[in-house]
């Protein structure tokens, strides 16, 4: 059943307000741990027993019932801070709730507002930021700690995006429909994981995965890629796999919409070539005259390229790429579900 667009607004606004308030919980909660800091004084014992030359009894006395006070204080302080600490996590456990409810609305109703849970999920991220840009100036010895809690919370956040940057709301329903399965996670992003000679990440996040599907973008503005169904088991070998494919999401008008090439040789799907190789990754095999995707390491991506040979084309010339070779700009591992 659908939910109501009223509904729907409602749910963001709540998501909206409830963001707020953390966020002023976080202000006033920093302001007291900064205000009990001040008040907080180690030394209040010794200052107690420490002897002040030429100080009259009345003096002594009214110096003592000045550290008296200040230790009142730092316990009342202290009190607050517990306080506003639990207050804290429970407006924290409320967001979690307004967020599943959200995930729930999406689940019921796909077509919800792909843009809406979008745009809450960008406010959340923009929050985290904002919240830890805070944290680090009040404590900048534990930067590191506060900057790695922020990229596993943007982790988070990005898996649970109804669209990607990456491709658009029909092209996810496209590669959807062509493999039969759902868009799952990102696994490897060029833009953000290392892909150079020798200390590339990409074998070590492919190897023994199955379902995988390669999203590619070039200097040439071509979006393309290819899908290996079977499991990848092995590195410097071809997979096979009668179920593999390439695809065209974008050709500068070369193809009329997005198409699939299926497997013509499946003994040569996708071959996942180690850190030491010059090479990257390929799908199909020309018997050494290249083959249909090759993508080098990030040192030599310029002499990556595209070649008809283990798939059918139907007769198309550069199908995937503008020319031969081509750049890329970026590209994407998704494990499809």
């Amino acid at each position: 059943m659908n939910t109501t667009q009223s509904k729907r607004e409602e749910l963001v606004q709540e998501f909206e307000r409830t963001i707020g308030l953390v966020e002023n919980q976080l202000t006033e909660m920093l302001k007291e741990i900064k205000d009990y800091r001040e008040c907080w004084d180690k030394d209040v014992e010794m200052e107690l027993l420490q002897n002040v030359p030429n100080e009259t009894d009345q003096e002594r006395v009214e110096r003592i019932k000045s550290i008296v006070e200040r230790k009142r204080e730092t316990v009342r302080r202290n009190k607050i801070l517990g306080i506003k600490s639990k207050e804290g996590i429970k407006l924290l456990d409320k967001m979690k709730v307004v967020y599943l409810k959200i995930n729930a609305v999406s689940s019921n109703d796909k077509e919800i507002l792909a843009d809406q849970m979008d745009f809450l999920i960008s406010n959340a991220l923009d929050s985290e930021e904002r919240i830890t840009k805070k944290l680090i100036i009040n404590s900048p010895d534990k930067i590191h700690q506060f900057e790695g809690e922020l990229e596993d919370k943007k982790g988070f956040w990005e898996k649970k995006r109804v669209h990607n940057k990456f491709y658009s709301l029909n092209e996810k329903k496209q590669i959807e429909k062509w493999t039969g399965r759902k868009l799952g996670n990102i696994i490897f992003d060029s833009t953000t994981s290392n892909w150079r000679h020798d200390i590339s990440v990409f074998e070590e996040k492919l190897i023994n995965k199955q379902h995988i599907l390669i999203i590619i973008t070039d200097s040439e503005g071509n979006k393309f890629g290819g899908y290996v169904n079977s499991r990848i088991d092995n590195v410097g070998d071809y997979v096979y796999d009668p179920n593999a494919f390439l695809f065209s999401l974008e050709s500068n008008e070369r193809l009329k919409g997005m198409m699939k090439f299926t497997i013509k040789n499946p003994k040569y799907a996708f071959c996942l070539d180690d850190q030491s190789d010059d090479r990257l990754f390929s799908f199909g095999y020309g018997y050494g005259f290249g083959n249909d995707i090759t993508i080098y390491k990030e040192d030599y991506k310029t002499e990556s390229y595209c070649k008809q040979w283990s798939f059918n084309y139907n007769g198309i010339n550069n199908p995937l790429c503008s020319d031969k070779y081509f750049t890329p700009i970026q590209f994407i591992v998704i494990e499809m579900n």
